[in-house]
């Protein structure tokens, strides 16, 4: 049950009103600056890549919409990757086929560097047989100092009818 009343405020209690407002302006502005503060270090921390375990950080397919039977061209993919410490020794984009096997991307060859891998010129037919929907593209990746990595639900590509 809430009870209303009024009741005055001596000079012992604790919510006693200080006769001088600057005073309380100036509490109020110290809290909102040290909660600037503290939102300002959370948001660098956030930017920085701390070091950590080798792992794929994104793909991206171009084109990502293909048509239905139309599979002459090609396309490319990108796969983005961060804390490898050996250099790349293969690199595969896979479709995502479940309960299938995954289709992997017919590829000649790669180039990759620190923090991208470019597998050019994959051939549409690497959807040829598919239906008309919207799949999964997968990655793995294997560095020369023994590190493995395969991520799935990293892009998608459309078949259109």
């Amino acid at each position: 049950m809430l009870y209303f009343g009024t009741h005055q405020r001596g000079k012992g209690d604790l919510h006693h009103d200080d006769p001088n407002p600057a005073s309380q302006h100036t509490g109020v502005a110290r809290w909102v600056l040290m909660l600037g503060v503290l939102g300002m270090l959370f948001s660098l921390a956030s930017c920085v890549e701390l070091e950590g375990e080798p792992r794929i950080v994104t793909v991206s397919v171009e084109p990502s919409t293909i048509e239905y039977n139309h599979y002459n061209g090609s396309m490319n993919v990108s796969i983005l990757i961060a804390n490898f410490e050996g250099a790349i020794v293969d690199a595969d984009a896979f479709i995502q086929l479940f309960p299938d096997p995954s289709r992997d991307a017919p590829k000649t060859s790669f180039s990759a560097d620190i923090n991208a891998i470019e597998l050019q010129d994959v051939p549409k037919t690497w959807f040829q047989g598919l239906p008309p929907g919207t799949y999964q593209i997968g990655a793995r990746v294997v560095s020369d100092a023994g590190e493995s990595i395969e991520q799935l639900d990293l892009a998608t590509v459309t078949v259109t009818d």
